[in-house]
């Protein structure tokens, strides 16, 4: 094996000695997976004669793959490139990304020690455009690349992710065991494996399984940073609201609204937010103060400086509460809500603006009884709706307006579907509405 040259293996000692750093393992525990700690030493100090096999069982150990600390110029510039990507991704400029990945594919090849990387990052960008199977089969391949541990665990997670998304629980439950399965062995007390933890937690909460999802939300909670931490810790008081049998739910939903805020992580402070109507839901002048607190709540969003960027997040927040407000009469708060979602519509949102009409139709239909304005609300919010409306969402509009338009009242059709809508309002919509609270899962 011919040996690395001595200026290269300064720079390789270099990375070795930070990665090392990074996760707070010594010389002496490294040493017991490969050599002594003299060795190493001067491995780091770029001192000795080493060849490249003694770099990978070093990479091995510190579960990092040979390209992270043995970067030639090209794998270099490939590796920048992706973590541009990755960045673009992570702040929404898909576009850039796309272009970036597109130039890159060809420059990959087949067991090259950019691969995996490349994969995984191929398959974010078709999650964030929602071409799932695309983006299955990306994170496939980049399971099958076999390099570092941290990133197959990651990408089982991410196709859990997608199957929770599609409604596939109990395949998403499948993947996320296979992640534990790696985690467990080679990661155990990891950011990763904390995160799988949460992620069976909340599948298990989905299915009604809460004996399995407050025993890994426990786990996660034991061995996770204190975001994850929080997480379970909200969880468990979902679990305790819809069992009835924990006297400190207010509390701990409290905190987890007050940190989810601290955070600025929106789409748990929605959650948390909302799951306080179902604490309250039989004390309506609880309800009625909540529904103010969301009031002053979307008004310090959209006095915010940077509220221009959170415009989705503050308006789905006002349809919610005006769901929740029309749902429990409170109906001048109804309008309120629909207020602020039309001060913050725009061109970014348009996609939601059959939200807005359609709860304008329920509004008018509850508490002016006015049929002629439910119609025109009705009407609209269909002709907006987007291609990936969910199909119970588009049947209920659909359905609600064919009531309306529909003059032969006595057929049997109407009779029938009429009876199908009544039973999923008595029973699947407060079931759906429930599922809501529950924290979406993270790879």
């Amino acid at each position: 094996m011919e040996l690395i040259d001595n200026i290269e293996l300064i720079d390789i000692g270099r990375r070795i000695r930070k990665i090392r750093k990074s996760k707070n393992i010594t010389l002496k525990a490294l040493s017991k997976k490969t050599f002594s700690v003299g060795k190493l030493s001067n491995i780091e100090n770029g001192i000795g004669s080493v060849d490249k096999n003694d770099i990978e069982l070093i990479c091995s150990a510190l579960d990092v793959p040979l390209s992270e600390v043995m970067k030639d110029e090209e794998t270099e510039d490939i590796i920048i490139d992706i973590n541009r990507a990755s960045a673009s991704l992570a702040i929404g400029n898909v576009e850039i990304a796309e272009k970036i990945l597109k130039k890159l594919q060809k420059k990959i090849t087949r067991g090259s020690e950019v691969e995996e990387k490349f994969y995984f990052t191929l398959g974010e960008l078709y999650q964030h455009i929602q071409e799932y199977d695309k983006a299955i089969l990306s994170f496939m391949k980049a399971i099958t690349v076999e390099g570092s541990i941290r990133l197959r665990v990651r990408a089982f997670n991410a196709i859990a992710c997608i199957k929770y998304k599609q409604g596939s629980i109990n395949s998403a439950i499948e993947l996320s065991t296979q992640a534990l399965e790696l985690g467990e062995t080679s990661l155990k007390k990891s950011y990763e494996t904390a995160l799988t933890y949460l992620n069976l937690s909340i599948f298990y909460c989905y299915l009604r399984n809460f004996s399995l999802s407050k025993r890994y939300a426990n786990l996660a909670i034991g061995i996770g940073e204190r975001s994850i931490a929080q997480k379970g810790i909200y969880l468990i008081a979902i679990m305790g609201l819809m069992q009835g049998i924990d006297d400190e739910i207010d509390r701990k939903i409290n905190n987890s609204i007050e940190y989810f805020q601290r955070e600025n992580d929106l789409p748990n402070l929605k959650k948390a937010l909302q799951s306080r109507y179902y604490l309250y839901k039989d004390n309506h002048k609880k309800i009625k103060l909540m529904l103010k607190e969301a009031k002053e709540n979307i008004r310090m969003f959209m006095s915010a400086t940077n509220w221009n960027q959170n415009k989705r997040f503050v308006l789905d927040l006002a349809h919610t509460f005006a769901f929740i407000a029309i749902k429990e009469k409170c109906y001048e708060e109804a309008r309120d809500f629909l207020t602020f979602a039309l001060e913050v519509r725009g061109e970014e949102t348009k996609d939601l603006d059959y939200k807005t009409h359609y709860l304008y139709g329920s509004l008018y239909r509850e508490w002016l009884k006015n049929k002629e304005k439910e119609t025109f609300y009705l009407r609209r919010a269909v002709e907006l709706l987007p291609e990936n409306v969910s199909i119970l969402e588009k049947a209920i509009i659909l359905h609600e307006l064919f009531l309306l338009e529909e003059h032969n009242t006595d057929s049997l059709f109407i009779k029938s579907s009429s009876l199908f809508y009544e039973f999923y309002n008595q029973q699947n919509k407060n079931f759906e509405i429930f599922n809501s609270v529950i924290l979406d899962p993270q790879y």
